[in-house]
């Protein structure tokens, strides 16, 4: 059974991940260059997911 540390952990990561993924993609459309308030931007909207996740279904997600 996972602990509720590992859970939060592997939240964050998932957060990581998506916005890479999702800036990388937004780079590509916009022709290259980098630009750290579009990676923020997507972050926070991961984030704000993540943080509902938590409060409200992080025991469905993961019921061991």
């Amino acid at each position: 059974m996972s602990s509720r540390s590992d859970k939060e952990r592997k939240l964050k990561h998932n957060v990581e991940v998506n916005t890479e993924r999702a800036y990388r993609e937004e780079m590509k459309k916009r022709g290259g260059g980098s630009n750290s308030k579009v990676k923020d931007h997507f972050r926070k909207g991961f984030e704000e997911s993540a943080r509902r996740i938590d409060k409200t279904k992080l025991h469905e997600v993961w019921n061991d």
